[in-house]
């Protein structure tokens, strides 16, 4: 089973600025709590329900934009890791990412911070700008209601904020809610009730992501699809779904992983959260690239030439050891969630996020070199706080100044 580098990423400015002007993610203007997923989607509250509405409206809008369109879902889940190019013309200058030989070297070629301790912190602007998009698009879908309506609809996308499925819930035990299973919805458009198809279940790739692999081990060999070995990134070619756990006809076996999830639920998630909660050192907490006795382990993932190794984790029940089994249990072999470099384009990757942020680098990034210091004052590229400068950890400390809470809090 073989790797090919396509050409198709050797260009680091496939994805340009916006002719609108530099993407900024901006805190809202007002507080509302994100919230859990099981009560955010009750067609029985006549709060929740219109803002599930707008939400699942929204989210398929952005689906919907040509993949070129900064604001479109492509290039937000694109932002994580694949296609391995610039985000909105943020480059790191001298030391933007070569695909010709940084990824020889097993330099990350997304934007996102794993094994260090910007895990967090970058991963909230990350949200905070998914959220921003699906709160723009539920404002103007609210305006499109009929006028008997239209004001409820329009403060639902005034209060809307994106909800979370927390999997260190006792609920969680059951698997995911359906509402990420079913491949139709009935919900309450402006032409009036419709059913829709489910843009929470899966995303359809409009381009190719990662590259072929041997014959067998591609989706279009269906019915005979062969899980590649996790040394190696599926390859989705454009027209085909995000998975998880695929099976030989490239389909999810939803039955499988939910009882995966109720089982890490149990043994892990559960005993392994009220674990990370003891734990008084930020280091140790924040990320899994930490060894017992304090310092950092070398690059966890040396993610681009084949083989892929996984070097192995810390020693402490960090946020993001946990983090990384819910990648696991929820994809499965061979499921996007699982892939670090393909997991953005699963639709249930930003309500995974959005609980990690509930909870709240050594492999180097897009725009950052192997082994460069981070602290407090890092740049979170590619998030703008505006056209000047750029998200810290240290400015995205305190929530309600970006514009949300949580019920807990």
């Amino acid at each position: 089973m073989g790797l090919s580098h396509s050409s198709t990423y050797h260009s680091s400015h496939i994805r340009s600025v916006t002719e609108s002007g530099p993407i900024i993610v901006e805190p809202h203007s007002e507080i509302y709590p994100r919230l859990p997923v099981e009560d955010f989607i009750r067609c029985d509250n006549e709060t929740y329900s219109p803002q599930f509405e707008l939400f699942v409206q929204s989210y398929q809008a952005m689906y919907d934009r040509p993949h070129t369109d900064m604001r479109s879902y492509y290039q937000v889940a694109g932002i994580h890791s694949l296609p391995w190019t610039a985000y909105d013309g943020v480059t790191g200058g001298i030391h933007e990412y070569k695909n010709e030989t940084d990824w020889a070297i097993g330099r990350w070629g997304g934007y996102c911070q794993h094994g260090s301790v910007l895990f967090a912190p970058w991963h909230r602007p990350y949200v905070l700008l998914m959220e921003s998009l699906v709160i723009n698009e539920a404002k103007k879908i609210a305006l499109q209601y009929p006028d008997n309506e239209r004001e409820k609809y329009v403060e639902a996308a005034n209060q809307l904020r994106f909800p979370y499925f927390d999997w260190a819930d006792e609920k969680a035990i059951k698997g995911l809610p359906d509402v990420f299973i079913v491949a139709e919805l009935e919900i309450k458009t402006p032409k009036g009730k419709e059913k829709v198809k489910n843009p929470l279940k899966s995303y359809t790739l409009p381009v190719d992501l990662s590259f072929p692999l041997g014959k067998g081990y591609n989706p279009t060999d269906k019915p005979n699809y062969t899980i590649p070995s996790s040394n190696y990134n599926p390859f989705t070619p454009a027209g085909y779904p995000t998975v998880r756990h695929p099976n030989a006809n490239y389909e999810d076996q939803c039955d499988l992983m939910n009882q995966n999830i109720s089982l890490y639920v149990s043994t892990v998630f559960r005993p392994g959260v009220y674990q990370m909660l003891q734990i008084n050192d930020y280091l140790k907490f924040s990320n899994h690239g930490i060894r017992s006795n304090g310092t950092e382990m070398e690059a966890l993932f040396q993610a681009h030439p084949p083989p892929l190794v996984v070097v192995g984790f810390a020693h402490f029940a960090s946020l993001e050891v946990y983090h990384d089994m819910f990648h696991f249990a929820a994809g499965g072999p061979g499921g996007h969630m699982s892939v670090p470099d393909i997991s953005g384009f699963d639709p249930l990757f930003f309500f995974h996020h959005t609980a990690v942020d509930q909870n709240i680098n050594i492999n180097g990034t897009y725009t950052e070199e192997l082994y460069s210091v981070v602290n407090d004052y890092t740049d979170l590229t590619p998030f703008r706080k505006s056209e000047t400068e750029f998200w810290k950890p240290s400015t995205v400390r305190d929530i309600e100044k970006l514009g949300y809470t949580y019920p807990e809090l």
